[in-house]
């Protein structure tokens, strides 16, 4: 009688996980760049490089305006000074070349810096989103949508079951 009981028990089970186990898991994908382009955090972060892109340009015009002068009253002035007078002029002109060259050497890093920090913030509230809603719509794979030629996107996944676009729950989970 027990081993009786005892495989009615594991017959129970096995049947009960083949289901559990058949049970179909929802696949989406979703285009993370369409997502990141309609987000209105990159909009902000593109305004802000761009304002911090145009006062570094006009500190860079500065450099230029000052070189400009001094180098059209140096040359308007040439013609009385003496050879040490227009060697000092020569070396107070290339240090300001010199001194805009390192400018716009540390104006590049510190942009390419600032625009991989907002990069950086502007993906990571695009993948809590993404995951927010996948959590809230039942989803258990979400795959990143490849994007190009339909050869490179056969690259992507090769065999893959039919899945849903998240990108609509995704906008409606940001409010877009």
């Amino acid at each position: 009688m027990k081993q009786l009981s005892f495989c009615l028990l594991v017959l129970s089970l096995s049947l009960f996980l083949s289901t559990v186990v058949s049970a179909q898991k929802k696949i989406g994908y979703i285009n993370l760049d369409e997502l990141i382009a309609v987000m209105t955090e990159t909009r902000q972060a593109r305004q802000a490089m761009k304002v911090y892109g145009d006062s570094l340009s006009r500190v860079d015009g500065g450099f230029q305006e000052e070189f400009f002068t001094k180098r059209d009253a140096f040359f308007h002035d040439s013609a009385g000074m003496d050879a040490a007078t227009k060697e000092a002029h020569r070396r107070v002109l290339q240090k300001i070349i010199q001194d805009e060259g390192a400018f716009k050497a540390d104006a590049k890093a510190k942009l390419d810096s600032m625009q991989q920090v907002l990069t950086i913030a502007v993906v990571a509230k695009a993948q809590e989103a993404v995951a927010a809603a996948a959590k809230a719509n039942g989803y258990a794979y979400v795959f990143k949508k490849a994007t190009g030629t339909e050869d490179q996107r056969r690259d992507f996944v090769l065999i893959a079951p039919e899945g849903d676009d998240l990108l609509p729950l995704v906008k409606k989970q940001l409010g877009l």
